[in-house]
């Protein structure tokens, strides 16, 4: 398990997950960490997104943007790409083409997008969300880690250089 990764876990997990982990595919093992860092983050308050609300927000602009590249329709790609100029014009766009439920993006609300397209590497980083010990950035790839702050999350790509990179 990547050291970082382990330690944002409770002691009392950390022993049970590495053995886990190392059952897992490695093209797995950073989705597995995905969840279990979004779940132990949405966990310590209630208003915060549960791990599924993340992991649906996420899978839905994946396909989405996948429809929209596939079937030639810039209007189902990334925020970029699709035009979306809010985060909240962003989140209606996926409720609108059935990739995001009405009740599920009500719970994103303090969730901020990357303004991204599809050239864009998998590295960037695609949304953030405030937690209790700092800020979750997911990359458009799915990975995703806590920084204690946006500024600190540099490690991960930045958002394009665009204006805005993060929709307000």
């Amino acid at each position: 398990m990547p050291s970082a990764a382990a330690e944002k876990l409770p002691r009392n997990l950390q022993g049970a997950i590495h053995p886990l982990l190392s059952l897992a595919p490695p093209s797995l093992r950073g989705q597995i960490l995905l969840l279990l860092t979004i779940a132990l983050a949405s966990c310590k308050d209630a208003p915060r997104p549960g791990p599924l609300t993340l992991v649906e927000f996420h899978s839905g602009a994946q396909e989405m943007a996948l429809d929209g590249f596939q079937f030639g329709k810039d209007e189902l790609g990334w925020p970029f790409d699709s035009g979306a100029t809010t985060t909240t014009a962003y989140l209606e766009l996926l409720k609108k083409n059935n990739r995001l439920q009405p009740a599920t993006a009500e719970r994103l609300a303090r969730i901020s997008v990357a303004n991204l397209s599809d050239s864009d590497p998998g590295e960037t980083a695609f949304a953030s969300v405030p937690v209790e010990d700092g800020i979750l950035v997911i990359r458009k790839d799915g990975q995703s880690r806590t920084f204690p702050d946006l500024a600190a999350s540099a490690e991960f790509a930045p958002p394009p250089s665009r204006t805005p990179a993060w929709l307000p």
